[in-house]
């Protein structure tokens, strides 16, 4: 996950997560949290409408939680349509000031919670485990910069980008560098695909292909402020080409090599995850290879309370363990029963992040379901 992402959901979590009081635990029951899986309603306008029922009956339930939090709830779930729902599931948190909601890439449990803190472990995990990147086409003849986010594509490319005709000054398309699309760069038709990543006539043209690689570093420079992954995608040479102006701090040093054969841009994407999850794999070999887990804290209770004190530096927790499954709409139906398990999962992972320690999922590297590392005594 990138730190950037990582973030944001701690920055719209820090609302529900109050300091602890003098004797180290948390206040009193404020925040209703709304954990729900997205069910299989792909043209059964009939059949969310009736989940829709069941869950704001649910929620009206007044034994549950305040009715301030329990109506904000509510008129979240009450404007969501089908076309809204997310690939995997979302989840509502309100205190009866403060409402967020969270659409997830993976589905979670379907719980109802009211408690001293959200139910975040769904959440956090989900945005452990989500890919969010920039990808730079290094084509020529319509140099392109995509923002991936678990999949789903926009192309983020400056309104004014040169091109290697543009900067020869000529007329006539090149036969040897072009672009094409036979539809829209949206998923809604064929996929754009690219040509001019890379050819023969890379080294006759090397000074105008220098400049127009060169713009294009500049304006994505303007562009990626943040410091989410940037991968380029072009011949070996086109790349090296693009490096000698071009740096970014999260400028992997990997790359999609392509030259000469037309990349579309379903291979872009299954190339460029294929390098993320080679990269977050041996991140966290790295990180766990460095830990120190000589005086490690075990059992999630004590994880909680150190948690809560900002005394971890490391928290190894099981992905088995935070509220996601695998199942489909024979889980539809929320529980409000006390899940202290999760909970307590919850605010270890969310405590643990705010207070500025970092978190891993590993369900090897977790055997007991999760282990942590100092920060101090």
């Amino acid at each position: 996950m990138s730190q950037s992402l990582r973030e944001d959901v701690i920055e719209q979590l820090t609302p529900f997560l109050p300091d602890p009081k003098p004797n180290g635990e948390l206040p009193e029951a404020r925040t209703l949290s709304l954990l729900f899986p997205t069910p299989d309603v792909d043209g059964n306008q009939e059949k969310w409408d009736l989940i829709k029922k069941n869950l704001l009956s649910a929620l009206d339930n007044e034994d549950l939680a305040p009715k301030a939090q329990r109506e904000a709830v509510s008129g979240i779930v009450t404007s969501l349509s089908r076309s809204d729902l997310p690939p995997g599931g979302f989840a509502v948190f309100s205190d009866g000031e403060n409402t967020r909601y969270f659409a997830l890439q993976r589905r979670p449990e379907p719980q109802l919670s009211f408690d001293s803190a959200p139910l975040t472990a769904a959440v956090l995990a989900d945005a452990q485990e989500s890919r969010r990147f920039w990808l730079a086409a290094l084509d020529v003849e319509d140099p392109r910069l995509f923002q991936v986010t678990d999949g789903v594509i926009e192309d983020r490319t400056p309104s004014e980008v040169m091109t290697l005709s543009e900067q020869m000054k000529i007329t006539e398309p090149m036969g040897a560098v072009i672009w094409h699309s036979s539809g829209s760069v949206k998923r809604s038709g064929a996929p754009a695909k690219f040509h001019a990543l890379g050819s023969a006539t890379e080294d006759v043209k090397k000074d105008d292909i220098q400049n127009v690689l060169t713009a294009f570093g500049n304006q994505i420079a303007d562009r990626v402020k943040d410091q989410d992954t940037l991968i380029i995608a072009g011949g070996p040479a086109r790349c090296g080409h693009f490096r000698e102006t071009f740096s970014h701090q999260s400028l992997l040093d990997r790359e999609i090599h392509a030259a000469g054969e037309g990349l579309d841009q379903d291979e872009l994407l299954s190339k460029a995850y294929a390098i993320l999850s080679e990269e977050a794999e041996a991140g966290i070999k790295d990180e766990l290879d460095n830990l120190d887990l000589s005086d490690p804290i075990r059992g999630i209770n004590d994880i909680r309370t150190a948690s809560l004190r900002g005394q971890i530096e490391t928290l190894i927790i099981s992905p088995e363990r935070l509220g996601l499954t695998e199942g489909e709409d024979e889980l539809m139906d929320v529980s409000s029963a006390p899940n202290q398990g999760l909970m307590d999962r919850s605010v270890a992972m969310a405590y643990t992040l705010k207070n500025g320690g970092s978190l891993i999922l590993s369900a090897e590297a977790s055997k007991d379901g999760a282990v942590a590392s100092k920060r101090f005594g």
